[in-house]
């Protein structure tokens, strides 16, 4: 089933989920809220998960319209690209005066998604390749490295202040952040790391980060066997 068969109610509040989380950001390849499990934000949380199972009882192939991924601290709410986009175009519609049809350049502009997912693939291609080139062991054949995903920052990167627990010191964090989703991964080895013998082996995911514009993840970046003859 279509986003366009929904039931007009959960396709309202399908609606206001869009707006209140991604319509400003989704040019950027943003279409996901990410939510910390605490008290303030418990009723939102409850209210998209109700949206979730609203959506899956009127047909269970929506499913992916809007998935849920569960961390230790929080929650990512992710809206497929597919519905998103048609999430957009229905509100270009809605401005649209009687009888005119939405501009074919602000169609053409939805898809701006994609190319901001393939410039931050780009982006993470070349930070892994450094991280593995420059480890200190040459020995080793992998190396870990910790990223924000689902980046929510306009900036390319994401900080913030944090306490030791011990000494009460406070100190800076800063992570290096994408607009990806985990599942992007497969793509990133496969158009940018494979031909380099290299790729993403293990991916873990660790928390939302305190800021809530990412989800900290773990990337064990492999060297492949240098007499595996590579299949696509």
């Amino acid at each position: 089933m279509a986003y366009n068969d929904l039931p007009d109610k959960v396709k309202g509040s399908l609606l206001d989920f869009f707006s209140v989380e991604i319509a400003d950001k989704m040019l950027s390849g943003i279409t996901y809220s990410i939510l910390l499990k605490n008290q303030k934000q418990e009723a939102i949380i409850k209210s998209y998960m109700q949206l979730k199972k609203d959506i899956e009882e009127v047909d269970r192939s929506n499913a992916g319209m809007l998935r849920v991924f569960e961390l230790c601290n929080g929650y990512i709410f992710d809206l497929s690209v597919k519905t998103t986009q048609q999430l957009a175009l229905d509100i270009l519609r809605s401005t649209c005066k009687q009888g005119e049809e939405v501009p074919q350049s602000d169609i053409n502009n939805l898809n701006s998604i994609y190319e901001a997912r393939k410039e931050s693939l780009r982006k993470l291609a070349i930070k892994c390749f450094n991280e593995f080139n420059s480890r200190e062991d040459k020995t080793k054949t992998s190396v870990d490295i910790d990223v924000a995903l689902y980046s929510r920052n306009i900036t390319p990167y994401i900080s913030f202040m944090a306490t030791d627990k011990k000494s009460k010191d406070k100190y800076l964090i800063k992570y290096d952040a994408f607009a990806l989703k985990h599942t992007d991964l497969e793509e990133l080895n496969r158009a940018y790391l494979l031909s380099k013998r290299l790729k993403v082996s293990v991916v873990k995911p660790l928390e939302v980060l305190p800021t809530r514009t990412g989800v900290l993840f773990r990337l064990t970046v492999e060297k492949l066997d240098p007499n595996m003859t590579l299949v696509r």
